[in-house]
């Protein structure tokens, strides 16, 4: 992990469909360390749109060997930047319901989207798979 310089608000800074951080405020640029981690999962599939309070699927993948469990499932909404602060970015994290294995190293994953608009908005959301602290680079869902 990068030290800081000195000590900064963060905020400016936002997280990027890769799982990087780009922060503004003169720390380097970079994965907070996650350039360390090797055997990330990959999402496979996913639907372009999921609806408030059903059921979906995600295929997960990764090299051998799988020793997966369940990952956390996580949505984010795209941030916007004003007066130099990155705001309106919200994660959600999803219940992962079940999981079957459909090929040699990927997953099924059964997920549950949010309840309504009060969880999250309706709109565009990067969904990541989270599995030992390290990120997947995300893939774009629309929530309706």
């Amino acid at each position: 992990m990068e030290e800081m310089p000195v000590g900064h608000i963060m905020g400016d800074m936002v997280m990027l469909r890769t799982g990087d951080v780009v922060v503004i405020n003169g720390a380097q640029a970079g994965s907070q360390g996650f350039e360390q981690a090797s055997n990330l999962p990959t999402i496979d599939e996913l639907p372009e749109k999921i609806n408030y309070g059903e059921t979906f699927d995600i295929v997960v993948s990764r090299e051998l060997p799988l020793v997966f469990g369940y990952p956390e499932v996580n949505i984010a909404s795209e941030p916007f930047a004003t007066h130099s602060f990155s705001q309106g970015q919200r994660l959600v994290k999803l219940v992962v319901l079940s999981s079957a294995m459909v090929r040699l190293g990927a997953v099924r994953f059964e997920c549950l989207a949010p309840p309504d608009g009060s969880f999250a908005p309706p709109g565009y959301y990067m969904v990541f798979i989270v599995k030992d602290g390290v990120p997947s680079v995300a893939k774009w869902v629309q929530l309706i």
